[in-house]
């Protein structure tokens, strides 16, 4: 699937949840050269989702001293995302919900079993993290309410 056949909608449900600039979604070939390029240690070539934060700082003259003046979100996107790609991600999604509570197995499975679904969800998740939910579960337990809303 191409990600950025849904861009769109991808930068619509980031606005929603207060991401509401299309600087802070990035959609590019290779998340794990993406990130190396800009210092970030990513093991995971087959990573289609990550958030991170981009600082903009600048020095100052007399002391040297590095001084941030804004740090923002953002969220990449693996770019073509393949059909064993999305495997994994969603068999840890489907078992992880197997383990909430309140979570229909049937209902999981159906919301996530189309790739524009899964990757709104894969994006939920980041938003999650966004959000201050550190944890695995809780980022997935959080998109697995909002993406309902979104789809």
């Amino acid at each position: 699937m191409d990600v950025n056949t849904i861009k769109k909608d991808l930068l619509d449900i980031m606005k929603q949840y207060g991401l509401k600039n299309e600087s802070q979604l990035v959609i590019t070939e290779s998340i794990k050269e993406w990130a190396e390029k800009r210092g970030i240690k990513e093991r995971d070539p087959l990573r289609i989702a990550m958030k991170t934060t981009e600082r903009t700082e600048k020095v100052d003259k007399e002391t040297g001293k590095k001084e941030l003046i804004q740090e923002e979100p953002i969220i990449i996107l693996k770019k073509e995302v393949s059909e064993p790609e999305l495997q994994s991600p969603r068999s840890r999604a489907l078992h992880i919900s197997l383990e909430l509570n309140g979570v229909d197995m049937e209902s999981a499975k159906k919301m996530l079993e189309s790739d524009e679904n899964f990757i709104k969800f894969c994006l939920l998740h980041e938003i999650a993290h966004i959000k201050g939910f550190a944890s695995e579960e809780e980022a997935d337990f959080w998109a697995y309410k909002e993406l309902p809303k979104v789809i």
